[in-house]
């Protein structure tokens, strides 16, 4: 067999698995049915034997990667020899994590638009179950940079647009009664400009829609005023779910995560306690796997206001496959999942941001500065939340990035503002990769 063939066989099985999970939608074993078939056939091959070569499979027929979008085939990336594994990423981690005193830590790391290197580090959870490469951990506001992707995918599907106003899809007119002019747009809420006001998150689409349009706005400009906001991020959720008539998970799932191979959702509540991380602050559980296994499942529309800001959960090393595709405009190991457009919209500075610990360039979701660890420019987010400090990153001229999410660890930033122990590992990541390709 192939190691393409057992790339294509390893991705199969993963969807099969999302799907055989809790009342998981139906369009998300489609995917998985198209490369079960590829794998099928290709057992009929005989061993040493070659198939003739053949074009990619997409529905317009290209052969290009450049030119494919949704292709029941991924075509295999070009190799190079990278520089990090996972032992190598394991000592960096191992040297970092006794400083800022971590329970548990999840890294990756991408080199060229590749997922060369993931491990995992000390305890998913105190009770004796270890962290490893594939546990989950509910990565905080990391999460927001996939929901920026499920944006702006809607947006090439023509379902909405970045700067026209949401309030046809909510029925009523969302504005700020100081500015009922200004559209409340895409942009604003993934600027953190729409000036809305910090709620709590809400559990019914209609009680969302009741709080809405109440005008829970600031009195400040839309667009003038940077104020983060994790309700505005729930608010933009569930505006996507207006526009594709379904829960964003379920979206995700069927236009990203099962095709990318990625074992990952905005929902807890889809995972097994045993595949999950125990959220701790310091020593204290702050939220168990089995309490996070047994967590509310959105089902509808509207359902999980308060899920988009942080929710979601995955390993570093799937969440670096989202890394990889951004950091090669919009393709992941052959297959175009963002227009480049796309891709560069979700870069381009929109203002400067100051958030008390940091000055940096405001993109959409994503933040950038340039001259930090080592890197002429730099994207990337930050999280925390229940004892999680998390943080991605990636360099889009090197095409190189890191992702860590760490349980337990001391709250400490940088210079930069970033979170210590997340910082620490990834500075240590880039000089390594840097210095290597130096060497050459």
């Amino acid at each position: 067999m192939t190691e393409q063939v057992r790339q294509i066989f390893q991705r199969a099985r993963q969807a099969f698995c999302q799907w055989g999970r809790r009342q998981r939608v139906l369009s998300i074993a489609l995917p998985a049915l198209l490369l079960a078939g590829v794998v099928c056939a290709s057992l009929f091959l005989e061993d040493g034997a070659h198939a003739p070569a053949a074009p990619a499979i997409s529905p317009t027929g290209a052969a290009t990667p450049e030119e494919v979008k949704h292709p029941s085939v991924q075509l295999a990336p070009e190799w190079t020899l990278p520089v990090m594994d996972g032992e190598s990423l394991l000592a960096i981690v191992d040297g970092v994590a006794g400083e800022y005193n971590a329970v548990g830590i999840s890294a990756a790391v991408v080199e060229d638009g590749a997922v060369t290197a993931s491990c995992g580090w000390g305890m998913a959870d105190l009770g004796g179950r270890a962290m490893t490469a594939d546990t989950k951990v509910r990565c905080a506001s990391i999460s927001k940079v996939a929901v920026a992707i499920c944006a702006m995918r809607m947006i090439e599907d023509g379902l909405l647009t970045l700067d026209g106003s949401i309030s046809p899809l909510w029925g009523f007119d969302v504005s700020s009664r100081a500015y009922p002019d200004v559209p409340i747009s895409l942009e604003l809420l993934l600027t953190h400009t729409s000036t809305i006001s910090e709620l709590e998150g809400l559990k019914t689409l209609s009680a969302a829609k009741s709080q809405m349009s109440g005008h829970p706005f600031t009195g400040a400009e839309p667009g003038t005023v940077w104020r983060y906001s994790n309700y505005g991020f729930g608010i933009l959720g569930t505006t996507l779910e207006l526009a594709c008539g379904t829960n964003l998970d379920a979206y995700a799932q069927e236009a990203f995560l099962v095709p990318m191979g990625m074992d990952a959702s905005f929902y807890t509540a889809n995972f097994e306690p045993e595949e999950l991380a125990s959220l701790y602050r310091g020593t204290v559980n702050e939220w168990s796997a089995a309490g996070q296994a047994n967590a509310r499942l959105p089902q509808g529309i509207g359902e999980a206001v308060g899920f988009y800001s942080g929710n979601f959960t995955t390993s570093a090393g799937d969440y670096a496959k989202l890394i990889a595709m951004l950091a090669n405009d919009g393709i992941y190991e052959g297959v175009r999942y963002l227009d480049a457009a796309s891709v560069e919209e979700l870069e381009r500075p929109r203002l400067t941001a100051d958030n008390g610990e940091s000055v940096f360039d405001q993109c959409l979701a994503l933040r950038r500065k340039e001259g930090i660890y080592g890197q002429d420019t730099l994207y990337y987010h930050t999280g925390s939340a229940y004892g999680v400090y998390a943080l991605m990153s990636y360099n889009p001229e090197t095409k190189n990035g890191v992702v860590v999410i760490s349980t337990g660890a001391d709250r400490a930033v940088d210079e930069n503002g970033i979170y210590g122990l997340c910082a620490a590992i990834t500075q240590q990541v880039y000089q390594q990769i840097d210095q290597a390709e130096g060497d050459l």
